[in-house]
C-alpha cells in the first residue's frame, strides 16, 4: 500500500506547469450579400458578401462549393460567380467558410437566380394533318433556358435546348390524333419564369389535299420553276398530268416541281391542264385526287417590279417559286389571296455563291428583305434576317390575316444589289 501511495503522490504532486491556453474561435457570419438575385443566363459577375469575422482564409461557398474569393476586410469578401453558375433559374445558398484558426462555417443566405418570362416569335411547322406520325416541332423566341418546357394545351412536353432563342421538341402522334387548334407556349420554371405568349397550332383534317390553288405566270423564253404543295394522306406523294398540257418547254416531275423554259409566244397564252395527286396509301390510287390548273405565258417580260398593284404583281399560291433579284436594284412583288384568320408563312431560301472556293467565307449572297403588304400596299409585316447577322434568309411565320382579300409579298436585297445569280426560292403556305 505504501508503494502505491508513493506512486500516486508522484504523479499527482504539485508543480508549476498548467494546461495550454485555448484560442477563442468565432465563426464567420453573413449579414447581407450584393446582389441578392440575378436573371438566369446573365454574364459572370462579382458577388459581395458583408458580415463579420472574415479573415484571409475565408472562402465564399456557392451552395457548398468554393468560389474564387478575395479578402477585402474582416467584414467584406468578394467572390467570382461564373455564367455557368447562373445558367438556369434556381435558389442557391451562400455561406462563408474559415479554415484558420479553426474550421468554421457561417449562416446561410439565399441567392435567387430568376428565370425571365420567355417569348415565342414563330414555330415550324405551324400545322399538321391529324393522325400523322410523331414529328419535330422547332420553336424560336427569346429567354429560353435549359429546363424550359413546352405547354401543348394542358400537356407539358420536355425537349432539347439549342440556345436561348431556339428549342426543339418531339411531338408524339397521340397529341395529334384529332383535328383542332392547339395553344403552344414555352414555360420557364420558378424562381421567376412563367408562361410565354401562345401561338396556335392547327391539327388539320387527315384527308389528302392540294394546297396550291394557282400557278404564277411564265414569261416569254424565261426559266420557270414552281413546286406544288400538298398535305394529308401518306407521303411520299406522286404528281402527274391527267389532262391538257403544260406549255412547251415545261415539265412536271413526280415530286411536284414544274420547271423548264417558257415558250416564245406572240400573244399572252393560257395553257389549262389537270394534275393528279397520288399518295402512298394501299391499294394504289385509293386516295388520288385531281386539281385543275393553268399557266399564263406572257409575251412581254415585265421590267423592274418596284411597286405593288394587280397589274404588276405576280400572282402566287401555296408552293415554292424560284426567282432572282435582277437587274441591279430589282424588287419583286407577288400577290396572293387569303382568308381572314388564316395563318400565312412566307420564307426565303437564297442561293449561296462561293466564288473564292473558301468553304467558310461565302462572299456573294442575297441578303433578302421580306415584306407582307395589305391591299393598299401598306406594310403590315416584315423580316430581314432569321438570325441577325448569321442567317441572312428571311421568314415571316404564322402571320394571321386580318381580312379576306388580296395581299402582296415584296422581296428585295437589303443592300440594293442585283444580278441574275442572286437566286432565291419563295415559299408560301396558308394562302387560299
Amino acid at each position: 500500500i505504501a508503494v502505491l501511495t508513493g506512486l500516486f503522490l508522484l504523479n499527482c504532486g504539485g508543480g508549476s506547469s498548467s494546461p495550454p491556453a485555448v484560442t477563442p474561435t468565432t465563426a464567420p457570419s453573413i449579414t447581407s450579400i450584393s446582389p441578392g438575385s440575378i436573371q438566369a443566363g446573365s454574364d459572370s459577375f462579382t458577388l459581395t458578401v458583408n458580415g463579420a469575422n472574415f479573415n484571409s482564409s475565408s472562402t465564399v461557398r456557392w451552395n457548398g462549393a468554393a468560389r474564387p474569393t478575395d479578402y477585402i476586410s474582416s467584414t467584406r469578401l468578394t467572390a467570382a460567380i461564373s455564367s455557368s453558375d447562373i445558367a438556369i433559374g434556381r435558389t442557391r445558398t451562400i455561406t462563408v467558410r474559415n479554415t484558420s484558426p479553426a474550421v468554421a462555417v457561417s449562416n446561410g443566405v439565399t441567392f435567387s437566380v430568376n428565370n425571365l418570362v420567355p417569348t415565342i416569335t414563330f414555330i415550324n411547322p405551324s400545322s399538321i394533318p391529324a393522325e400523322s406520325e410523331s414529328f419535330t416541332l422547332i420553336i424560336w423566341g427569346n429567354n429560353f433556358v435549359t429546363n424550359s418546357s413546352l405547354r401543348w394545351n394542358d400537356y407539358t412536353i420536355n425537349g432539347n435546348y439549342v440556345d436561348s432563342t431556339q428549342f426543339v421538341f418531339t411531338i408524339s402522334s397521340s397529341y395529334i390524333a384529332n383535328e383542332g387548334t392547339v395553344d403552344v407556349g414555352i414555360y420557364n420554371p420558378e424562381p421567376g419564369g412563367g408562361l410565354s405568349n401562345v401561338l396556335p397550332f392547327n391539327v388539320k383534317s387527315p384527308g389528302l389535299s392540294v394546297l396550291t390553288r394557282l400557278l404564277p405566270d411564265a414569261y416569254n423564253t424565261k426559266p420557270y420553276s414552281y413546286a406544288l404543295q400538298a398535305e394529308g394522306g401518306i407521303s411520299p406523294y406522286t404528281w402527274s398530268i391527267a389532262g391538257g398540257s403544260l406549255p412547251n418547254g415545261l415539265n412536271l416531275s413526280p415530286e411536284g416541281e414544274i420547271s423548264g423554259t417558257a415558250p416564245n409566244v406572240a400573244l399572252d397564252t393560257s395553257y389549262p391542264f389537270t394534275i393528279d395527286l397520288n399518295d402512298n396509301s394501299q391499294p394504289a390510287g385509293a386516295s388520288m385526287i385531281s386539281q385543275d390548273f393553268s399557266i399564263l405565258v406572257k409575251s412581254v417580260t415585265p421590267g423592274r417590279n418596284d411597286f405593288c398593284s394587280a397589274a404588276t404583281a405576280t400572282p402566287v399560291s401555296n408552293g415554292i417559286l424560284r426567282a432572282s433579284i435582277s437587274p441591279y436594284g430589282d424588287i419583286d412583288v407577288y400577290s396572293f389571296q387569303g382568308t381572314q384568320g388564316s395563318q400565312v408563312t412566307v420564307e426565303i431560301f437564297a442561293q449561296r455563291l462561293d466564288l473564292d472556293e473558301d468553304p467558310v467565307s461565302r462572299d456573294i449572297y442575297l441578303d433578302s428583305f421580306l415584306e407582307i403588304l395589305d391591299d393598299g400596299c401598306t406594310q403590315v409585316m416584315y423580316n430581314d434576317d432569321i438570325y441577325l447577322g448569321i442567317v441572312y434568309d428571311s421568314l415571316i411565320s404564322n402571320y394571321i390575316l386580318p381580312y379576306t382579300g388580296t395581299y402582296y409579298i415584296r422581296v428585295s436585297d437589303l443592300r440594293g444589289d442585283g444580278r441574275p445569280d442572286l437566286q432565291y426560292d419563295l415559299s408560301l403556305s396558308g394562302a387560299d
